[in-house]
């Protein structure tokens, strides 16, 4: 799903004025809030989905029930069922009333549709994922100033739809000969090669995170750190990023190198393993 992570900015809706109408909302709220540029963010983190709605953030697993206050204070019971790009959210009120909103994702575009069982209607809200271009085509009347905090402060997000995604190992090519070459002794390779490690990139300003099994890893581009690696092993590590490949390459005391070029695309990784103590070349594969 491309769509996680992006800002997904409110553009105009049908009939949602009538719903919230149904829902006992004073005209003059229902006016303020048809009027808002509201923005959605959805994330994902292992079977975790967050999602970031105007000023609010709720975490959710699918199927889930859990205890929710939505405005003024009042509760409710909510649901979320993940289903393929649709996600589909279920508040239950103590007087019985309920209130169901379908969010229907693509790249670009997210509809949402609502219903409540206190109104025959159907309502819909329309968004666009934000751009700078976005942006620019919205503020071009000179309001630059808040153009820019907009722009900024929403943090748009890179092109690169894999940060955030869960990336789980499917295969490996000689990965056995690049771990021998090293010295790892044969049970642990073979205990190595069967686990289905999983692997998430995440970028925060010019800071990545990367969580490669129970190991995380923050980093900044081209900046060398200290890094414990296998048994307690010392290197010095760097990171480079080079458009959709993040190459790895460890310095150890003893001389040796050991590299990992990681090749993302929206659901597959390839990673390519090398070192200097070996004249072959590894490929772990992984997919979302």
């Amino acid at each position: 799903m491309s769509y996680f992570g992006k800002t997904f900015t409110f553009e105009k809706h049908e009939k949602f004025d009538e719903f919230l109408a149904a829902l006992g909302v004073p005209k003059d709220n229902i006016d303020d809030f048809c009027s808002q540029k509201a923005t959605l963010v959805l994330e994902k983190n292992g079977d975790t989905y967050t999602q970031k709605y105007m000023n609010k953030t709720t975490s959710f697993k699918s199927g889930v029930e859990f205890d929710e206050t939505v405005r003024n204070g009042v509760q409710s019971k909510t649901t979320f069922v993940v289903e393929g790009d649709t996600i589909t959210q279920t508040q239950k009120f103590p007087e019985g009333r309920t209130i169901t909103f379908k969010k229907q994702f693509s790249d670009n575009k997210l509809v949402v549709t609502a219903t409540t069982s206190a109104w025959d209607g159907v309502a819909y809200r329309y968004y666009s994922a934000l751009t700078a271009t976005h942006w620019r085509r919205q503020y071009s009347c000179g309001d630059y100033k808040r153009y820019f905090v907009l722009l900024f402060d929403l943090k748009v997000p890179d092109k690169m739809s894999y940060f955030g995604k869960t990336f789980t190992f499917e295969k490996h090519e000689k990965f056995d000969e690049f771990l021998a070459a090293l010295g790892v002794p044969k049970e642990k390779i073979d205990e190595i090669c069967s686990q289905k490690a999983t692997l998430i990139l995440e970028k925060n300003g010019d800071t990545y995170t990367q969580k490669l099994l129970n190991k995380t890893t923050s980093f900044q581009p081209g900046v060398e750190l200290d890094e414990t690696v296998g048994d307690g092993h010392q290197c010095k590590s760097t990171f480079v990023v080079e458009g959709d490949t993040v190459t790895q390459t460890q310095k150890f005391q003893d001389g040796r190198t050991i590299t990992f070029k990681k090749q993302f695309s929206d659901n597959k990784l390839v990673v390519t393993a090398t070192n200097s103590a070996w004249d072959g070349v590894a490929y772990r594969y992984y997919s979302a």
